[in-house]
């Protein structure tokens, strides 16, 4: 009973912490932040980039979209969904109620599936370059455990999704690398491309076209790009990074939740400067979730 308390009140007290982030002042400069993206840039795999192809056919303007793109739009080698990462990632694609009205209802099994994710995220030099930072600055408290339970209240900590209910019915993983049907009617999030191209392979998700594309660097991937698709009977467009490590993604989203929240900050990678876009959520004055977090040039 003793050691269950002193968890809980752990808990209480990480969670503390991390939801005051969003007010505090901190003295991150955009110099620092652009030098520290480019270090985790450089960390990444080579294989994210040489065994994914895009296939973008058509090209979508306005807000009223039409399938201009009777293909799909990734091709993803086999050999990426080994790595150590991706692998865990993929296994959490189907624990998640896509409403936001819906409760999410976590099994066990679903919860010790986010652990292993999180223990080979705790692997990367990436995750672990932005922890050290955000807390040489000053952003989150040291020592290993309290690295976990930050990873886990950003990414897998339940909230709502909507201000006029209080039941949990989103998080920042499922928002950001799955998406959700706002109230039943409106796609959201889905700002992942290894998450794209599994919905794509199931035949889920129908690509329609792209509006924008854009690399980082000079070679076609990685890139950001702004595309158009259908998905349980509705459309809309996301944006993402193709071509990076799942690390990287949730690295440069966790910087940005610390160091920039609810603002759009410049970064570069590959010697392109381009920007991340973050919206933290408050719920009736509660602590402060990441809503979402998406690339923007």
């Amino acid at each position: 009973m003793q050691s269950n308390r002193w968890t809980g009140f752990l808990l209480v007290a990480i969670t503390v912490i991390v939801g005051c982030m969003g007010k505090k002042q901190n003295k991150v400069t955009n110099s620092e932040l652009k030098q520290l993206t480019e270090e985790l840039f450089g960390y990444e795999d080579q294989i994210f980039r040489s065994r994914v192809e895009t296939n973008f056919q058509g090209q979508l303007t306005g807000r009223r979209f039409r399938d201009v793109a009777p293909q799909p739009f990734l091709a993803v080698d086999d050999e990426i969904f080994e790595n150590p990462v991706v692998k865990r990632l993929r296994k959490l694609f189907d624990n998640y109620e896509m409403d936001t009205n819906q409760k999410e209802n976590v099994t066990l099994e679903e919860k010790e599936e986010e652990e292993r994710l999180l223990d080979a995220l705790l692997e990367t030099n990436s995750i672990n370059r932005v922890i050290n930072f955000c807390s040489d600055h000053g952003l989150v408290g040291k020592g290993n455990r309290t690295h976990r339970e930050i990873l886990r209240h950003v990414w897998f900590q339940q909230y709502p999704r909507h201000q006029n209910i209080d039941v949990a019915t989103s998080s920042a993983f499922e928002h950001i690398f799955l998406g959700e049907l706002k109230r039943g009617r409106k796609l959201t999030g889905l700002h992942n491309w290894v998450s794209f191209n599994n919905a794509e392979r199931s035949g889920d998700i129908d690509y329609w076209g792209y509006r924008l594309k854009n690399s980082l660097g000079n070679t076609t991937i990685p890139a950001v790009v702004d595309v158009a698709y259908r998905y349980v009977g509705h459309v809309s467009s996301t944006i993402f990074f193709i071509g990076t490590s799942p690390e990287l993604e949730m690295s440069l989203f966790t910087l940005c939740y610390f160091a920039r929240p609810n603002k759009y900050y410049h970064i570069s990678m590959n010697g392109t400067d381009f920007g991340i876009k973050t919206y933290v959520m408050n719920h009736r004055g509660r602590h402060a979730h990441l809503a979402t977090a998406f690339p923007q040039y």
